[in-house]
């Protein structure tokens, strides 16, 4: 006889609404995990079993007014309302005017070769080994470290990374160095504990989370001297170095695994005063051809002799 809501403890009802959201398609992996953590972090003011909508709304006033950033409130009442789906529940949660975005922080050149520098310096073998391989397979890859945790160690050939996508996308294979390659390969066959068959980044208890990649990347920033570093950085900063260098948005959308462009796009943190000023000088050689510029860009709007048809046909970037 199967035991009903109430008589469940709580952790194992979290339990398996983690395991119904991923198997329903509506978290991935990580995110459910996230959710869980959202829903005992709610648990300490109310019931999240018996929520009421009252609470809810009592909630969600109290976290705005203590300084919580809009899209996190809304990440925890949108856990609450798939725990309450997932208990056969219906429970309103509010939603809230979206905010603006404040830039993303992206790694610089400098920030970049200080991390490597410390990594490749490190004295401690092992250690060295391992984060040298974890760095390098995030910078050149812009992997999402759910996907770093999951790699084994035949995903890594030569040439390149065979990448099992989070958030029902499709999987993809990327290319790297072959430096990156014998990086890699040097902390397999040397300094690779053997806890676990098949992952390729392990500790003494098997194959290593995503929150524990994640806690490394930041405690080497810190000591490399670039306090900001975190894990997803690293797409930000592959997205932004492949657009500035004229890669088409399909080849970076590939890159990083999104679905939709749009996705790719958020992750484009292009110099935009460099990106104007290439523009602009596009745009003077194109109106400045065979005639002069106010001439010819009168006649591409119709004004002159020159069609607007013609005016594109011949542009050559």
């Amino acid at each position: 006889m199967s035991l009903s809501v109430e008589e469940k403890d709580l952790e194992t009802l979290f339990l398996e609404f983690e395991g119904w959201a991923i198997g329903t398609g509506t978290y991935s992996p990580l995110s459910a995990r996230a959710a869980v953590r959202s829903l005992k972090f709610m648990n300490k003011i109310f019931d999240v079993r018996q929520a009421k909508n009252d609470e809810v709304l009592k909630f969600s006033r109290s976290q705005i007014i203590k300084g919580r950033v809009n899209k996190t409130v809304e990440n925890q009442l949108q856990a609450l309302f798939y725990f309450q789906k997932f208990l056969g529940n219906q429970i309103q949660v509010p939603k809230f005017r979206k905010q603006r975005s404040p830039d993303q922080w992206v790694p610089s050149d400098e920030d970049m070769r200080q991390v490597f520098r410390y990594v490749d310096g490190m004295k401690q073998p092992s250690d060295r080994a391992y984060s040298r391989a974890l760095i390098y397979v995030c910078a050149y890859t812009g992997a999402r470290i759910g996907e770093v945790a999951r790699l084994n160690i035949g995903d890594v050939t030569e040439d390149s990374i065979y990448i099992r996508a989070e958030k029902n996308e499709s999987p993809r294979s990327l290319g790297i160095p072959n430096s990156v390659y014998r990086i890699v390969r040097e902390y397999v066959e040397k300094y690779r504990m053997s806890t676990d068959q098949k992952a390729l980044f392990t500790g003494k208890k098997g194959r290593n989370t995503s929150d524990y990649l994640r806690a490394k990347i930041k405690k080497i920033g810190r000591s490399a001297g670039v306090n900001m570093l975190h894990s997803h950085a690293f797409r930000h900063r592959v997205a932004t170095t492949l657009l500035n260098a004229g890669m088409d948005l399909a080849q970076v959308q590939y890159q990083l695994g999104h679905i939709s462009p749009l996705s790719t796009k958020a992750y484009d943190h292009s110099d935009r005063v460099a990106l104007g000023r290439q523009n602009s000088k596009v745009l003077e050689q194109y109106y400045n051809r065979g005639q002069t510029g106010v001439n010819r860009f009168e006649g591409m709007c119709g004004n002159g002799n020159a069609s607007a048809g013609r005016g594109i046909r011949t542009l050559a970037l």
